[in-house]
C-alpha cells in the first residue's frame, strides 16, 4: 500500500469519525427536546463522544450548542 493509499484510508476513516460524532449528537439534541437530558448533561456527554470520536474540543465540527431551534 502505498503514502496515498494510507493518506486516503486515514482521510474516509476521519470523516467517518465525524459523521458518526454528528449523528450521535443529533440523537442527543432529540432526547434534550423530549426532555431526556438536560443542558448540563448534554455539554458533558457531547464532550465525551468528541473525545472518543476523536474530534478536538476547538474543532469546526463540534457542535457545543445544546439549544435547538
Amino acid at each position: 500500500m502505498g503514502s496515498t493509499e494510507r493518506k486516503w484510508l486515514m482521510e474516509k476513516e476521519h470523516y467517518h469519525k465525524i459523521i458518526t460524532y454528528q449523528t450521535t449528537v443529533s440523537i442527543l439534541k432529540s432526547w434534550m427536546r423530549a426532555g431526556l437530558v438536560t443542558p448540563e448533561e448534554f455539554q458533558k456527554i457531547n464532550t465525551i463522544i468528541a473525545e472518543r470520536s476523536g474530534i478536538s474540543l476547538c474543532s469546526i465540527f463540534l457542535d457545543s450548542c445544546p439549544f435547538v431551534r
